[in-house]
């Protein structure tokens, strides 16, 4: 951000308010806004403030009448808040100039800029007016009119004359910053004393990157001192001598004149040197405002003026820049020199403190385990810390609202979590932990389907494996759903997950006798009919075996029906299945040394 401090031209586009000319035309006219609004340093200012100028005025000196307005200048202004520029309301009033005879009533000046220092500000515009008193002639008039205006410390907290990148204070175990000036000014002298808190100093207006290399508070001022412009000396080397010549004062050109000069931008106006063609005024001291690039100076013969003598004749009227040391001018036949010099003006001093904290530790995260199965879940977790928060992230994004130390995941990514130090910010980020979560198969069905073959029959497929056990004991090499029996007995199968084998299902048990050659105990147990529709008869042959009780399974293995029979020997009995749906199933004959397995279609 740069502030170039010339008052004019730089707040282009003022904007008349119409409310204010029907508010003050009745009355004489003045400022609309006695007081400005208010500003924040650092913040961004614009105004607009009207004026109305009528085309009469009643004046009470030298004698009380009214006059008319011929001429409004507005040179210059003072107290303004630094950063705070001006300018008149159009292109056409680029020199501030008014004339209410050709309807120019109603005029606006627009404040504009960015405050750099807080406090009250008294504020005094400078006007140069030209009224026509009739038959007293017309007369030159200086007047000033006041305002104010507040400007209130950022409350963001930040300062007003110089900017930091990075924009914090606040920095985790090292950091580098650079500093930058904001006063900046084409017209004055701006001396910049920077302390950068660790040992450094500078003049400069933008900083070399800064290191601190070590936790603390580090205390960074920047004291800004401003030298304004003072006009110390006023010559006048020739004049033309018409411009007086002939008037009551100067009867002849062997007559002096009475010489006195202006400084408009600040209302000044000199003591008056009588009867000499060059006269020369030292050790003057007119303090010219911050931000004003160049003065407007006339030069006046006063005479005794209206009503007993004419009015003070303008010998000069020009302007020239604030450069240090003698400056010459030429304007209107005169000519002369305008001596400058600098004085200390505004000293600003702002100061920020720079806080480096030390990072916490980096913490270790812990998990229960580090694969499961769906519908599982595992517990994530770091020790708690004093002053600190969490953050939870699964493959580098956010969790929602898992900020404790603690986290239960449930699907598969990369967990990491960020502690942060509530007081200064500073985060790390724990180690990270991949989580597996694995498919767990549909439940298994295993049964038998044909003399001498036990299948698996909803195998999941690609993904998983299958392996077969016997009376509890693994069958080497049985690893397909289908299984050739090796003899009669209990039979399970157990289907996982290849990646996981933690991810498993076990099928029900399948009680095999018989099957393989029917033997004599299968073959003297008879199911019929088969199919069957709706009665099932069952008659054994069986003298020397008990059965306890009788299992009607589906497909998927599960059990239908359960018939206690308790009988020893030979038995017939019917089964009611009436209420079964249609379909293919296993009757299981169980006892205590058997378990005979029949297959039943239902119609």
């Amino acid at each position: 951000m740069l502030f170039a401090l010339q008052t004019k031209a730089q707040c282009p586009g003022a904007r008349l308010d119409s409310a204010c000319l029907s508010s003050l035309l009745g009355s004489g006219g003045g400022i609309c806004a006695s007081v400005l609004p208010s500003g924040m340093v650092g913040h961004r200012y614009d105004q607009d403030v009207s004026f109305v100028m009528p085309r009469t005025v009643h004046v009470t000196d030298p004698i009380s009448l009214d006059v008319d307005l011929e001429k409004i200048n507005i040179t210059g202004m003072s107290g303004l808040p630094t950063g705070i520029n001006w300018s008149c309301d159009a292109f056409s009033h680029s020199t501030c100039e008014y004339f209410p005879p050709s309807g120019e009533a109603l005029g606006s000046i627009k404040f504009c800029g960015t405050p750099l220092v807080a406090g009250h500000y008294n504020i005094t515009v400078y006007i140069h007016a030209r009224v026509n008193a009739g038959t007293f002639g017309r007369q030159e008039s200086d007047q000033t009119y006041s305002t104010s205006m507040d400007v209130t410390p950022d409350t963001s907290g930040g300062v007003g004359t110089f900017s930091f990148h990075p924009g914090t204070t606040i920095a985790c175990d090292s950091a580098n910053y650079t500093f930058s000036a904001l006063y900046r000014s084409t017209t004055n002298f701006v001396r910049y004393e920077w302390d950068y808190g660790n040992g450094h100093t500078s003049n400069d207006t933008v900083s070399e990157p800064q290191h601190y290399d070590s936790a603390g508070i580090y205390k960074v001022s920047l004291r800004t001192i401003v030298y304004d412009w003072v006009v110390t000396d006023f010559s006048i080397a020739t004049t033309d001598g018409s411009t007086w010549s002939g008037d009551i004062e100067e009867l002849t050109t062997l007559s002096r004149p009475d010489f006195y000069w202006k400084i408009l931008d600040v209302g000044f106006r000199s003591s008056t040197i009588n009867e000499t063609f060059t006269p020369s005024w030292s050790h003057q001291f007119v303090r010219i405002p911050s931000g004003t690039g160049s003065v407007h100076y006339q030069i006046w013969d006063e005479d005794a003026g209206p009503p007993f003598g004419s009015a003070d004749d303008e010998v000069a009227d020009g302007h020239i820049p604030c450069r240090y040391g003698a400056q010459a001018f030429i304007d209107m036949g005169s000519s002369g020199f305008i001596k400058f010099d600098t004085v200390r003006g505004n000293v600003f001093y702002d100061t920020i403190l720079i806080k480096v904290y030390h990072t916490p530790i980096s913490p270790t995260l812990t998990v229960t385990k580090d694969s499961f199965c769906t519908g599982d879940s595992t517990l994530l977790y770091i020790p708690s810390y004093t002053s600190c928060s969490y953050q939870w992230y699964k493959d580098s994004s956010v969790i929602p609202l898992a900020t404790e130390n603690i986290y239960t995941a449930h699907t598969t990514g990369t967990y990491h979590v960020q502690v942060t130090n509530t007081e200064s910010g500073c985060s790390v980020n724990s180690n990270e932990r991949h989580i597996g979560v694995f498919n767990k198969p549909r439940t298994i069905i295993a049964a038998y389907i044909s003399p001498g073959q036990i299948a698996n029959t909803n195998f999941p497929g690609a993904g998983f494996s299958i392996e077969w056990y016997r009376n509890g004991v693994l069958i080497p090499g049985a690893t397909t759903p289908v299984l050739n029996q090796a003899g009669d007995g209990i039979y399970t199968c157990r289907v996982y997950n290849t990646s996981y084998p933690a991810c498993d299902e076990i099928s029900a048990p399948v009680f095999v006798s018989g099957i393989k050659g029917l033997d004599n105990q299968s073959a003297r147990i008879a199911v019929y009919p088969n199919p069957a529709n709706g009665f099932v008869n069952i008659s054994s042959y069986l003298e020397d075996i008990s059965l306890d009780k009788i299992l009607l399974l589906d497909m998927n293995g599960s059990v239908i029906k359960m018939y206690e029979l308790n009988r020893n020997g030979k038995f017939e009995m019917q089964l009611d299945l009436k209420d079964v749906a249609s379909g293919i199933y296993v009757l299981q004959f169980i006892g205590p040394n058997t378990g005979i397995v029949k297959k039943l279609v239902l119609n």
